[in-house]
């Protein structure tokens, strides 16, 4: 299988230190310390959600504050992210539309 597909049983590639690796498209190059970390990342993440979800419903928080701050944050969500591709679509249109004039003239 991995002389047809190299990443096809895994997707990192962990490497010794000190050893040249070689990625293969689809996968990622990994030393130790740097999988351990963004492992830890990951798992600080969600115990952070999951301590501030334990906190608001600790706080007295009803099921339907706690909707109403989802929702909330959604919103914002929805709006930055639309904001930022009316942005990007007006970047791109202004950079379409310049035309060049040729020399001479």
């Amino acid at each position: 299988m991995r002389a047809h597909d190299p990443a096809a049983l895994n997707d990192d590639v962990f490497v010794p230190a000190g050893v040249a690796a070689v990625a293969v498209p689809g996968s990622a190059v990994h030393d130790a310390l740097r999988y351990a970390l963004d492992d830890y990342a990951t798992d600080a993440r969600l115990t952070d959600a999951l301590a501030a979800l334990l906190i608001a419903i600790a706080a007295g928080g009803t099921p339907r504050q706690l909707r109403a701050a989802a929702a909330g944050e959604i919103a914002l969500t929805v709006l930055l992210g639309t904001a930022l591709t009316v942005l990007a679509l007006a970047l791109a249109a202004t950079a379409t539309v310049t035309r060049r004039t040729p020399r001479g003239r």
